[in-house]
């Protein structure tokens, strides 16, 4: 059995569904069925690459370059343990948010190498890209109680443009589909900060009566969710005002949106004896749908098409599930003493 990894600020997923029937949303629509996040656009069905980043003994990193089906992977070796991925619109370029300095890995997804690295810094915790791919935004955390930042960096040349003081410890980051803002979840703040890109400047907050863990907006761009200590807060883009709290029975590891924003998917530990729960949440009303026994997987998600994939950091595996049946259509298991940290769908286009 693998070690369990627990970065200063990570998380590692789900795999409901397995083996039972699909859980029912709102119109009878699956639970699982196309979601998709902002940072990890959903691929084509079949056709796009999946990247896993684990963490090795010793704590450097492994990306594994596989299928939807998880067959054929391919490894590339990391310097520093990876907490976040991203890839680009067309599949070239994936950046990973690593551990340790110099904090962002760059990989050629189709040649399985790394063509470089960019000095944001160390506790790098989570990356998303600006719509044209132009920008890399980073979520930069902080050890020895310094304060944290979100590097901004230019994907041309690799130089970092600025850094932003959003927050203390920021943990996890989301862009609006426009790429207007960022949303930073602070994990020793009570809410997130809210960063306009065109200045790269703080232009307000929004309050939770919980450290922020986990954020995600819905595609449109109208919402921006966030998950911390039993609670998911449901705000508006446009004013911040709070529209509604879903009460969660844990600690979220992750979360991902529906394409309608209808429904909403948090991952949650829930305890060291206790299997980990997949909540699903209306988001119009902050009604827990369902939450369902995950064994233990608690962390990170993506998915592409009519497949989900999870991440197991205890039993170090990786699996896939089609959304529409709930059948299994793979699992890998990490290499070694490799855990899976984080995953990410990245297109063929």
């Amino acid at each position: 059995m693998a070690r369990e990894h627990r970065p200063i600020t990570r998380r590692t997923l789900l795999a409901a569904t397995l083996g039972g029937a699909a859980a029912v949303g709102i119109s009878g629509v699956p639970a699982f069925a196309q979601t998709t996040t902002p940072s990890q656009p959903a691929g084509k069905a079949g056709g796009e690459r999946l990247l896993i980043g684990n963490v090795v003994d010793g704590g450097t990193g492994l990306l594994q370059v596989t299928t939807a089906d998880l067959a054929a992977p391919v490894g590339v070796p990391l310097s520093s343990q990876p907490n976040g991925l991203v890839g680009s619109a067309d599949g070239k370029v994936a950046y990973v948010a690593t551990q340790f300095n110099p904090g962002l890995t760059v990989v050629n997804v189709g040649g399985a190498k790394v063509d470089g690295t960019i000095p944001v810094g160390g506790f790098a915790n989570s990356v998303v890209l600006s719509p044209d791919g132009a920008t890399a935004y980073v979520a930069v955390g902080a050890g020895g109680g310094s304060r944290g930042y979100v590097a901004v960096v230019s994907t041309a040349d690799g130089q970092v443009k600025t850094r932003v003081q959003a927050g203390y410890q920021p943990r996890d980051i989301a862009i609006t589909p426009d790429g207007a803002k960022l949303f930073v979840a602070d994990e020793r703040a009570k809410g997130v900060t809210v960063v306009d890109t065109k200045t790269n400047q703080v232009v307000g907050t929004i309050k939770t009566t919980r450290p922020a863990l986990k954020v995600t907006t819905d595609p449109k761009g109208q919402r921006v969710f966030i998950a911390g200590q039993q609670e998911l807060v449901t705000a508006d883009v446009a004013t911040g005002k709070v529209t509604s709290t879903a009460v969660l029975a844990g600690r979220p590891g992750g979360l991902v949106v529906a394409p309608s924003g209808a429904l909403a998917y948090v991952s949650l530990y829930t305890g060291p004896t206790t299997p980990a729960a997949l909540a699903v949440v209306n988001t119009q009303n902050g009604r827990v749908l369902q939450s369902k026994g995950n064994k233990k997987a608690h962390g990170d998600l993506a998915i592409a098409g009519t497949k989900v994939v999870a991440v197991d950091p205890v039993d170090g595996t990786t699996t896939a599930v089609n959304t529409e049946t709930t059948a299994t259509t793979g699992e890998l298991a990490s290499p070694g003493n490799a855990t899976p940290t984080c995953v990410a769908f990245v297109g063929t286009n």
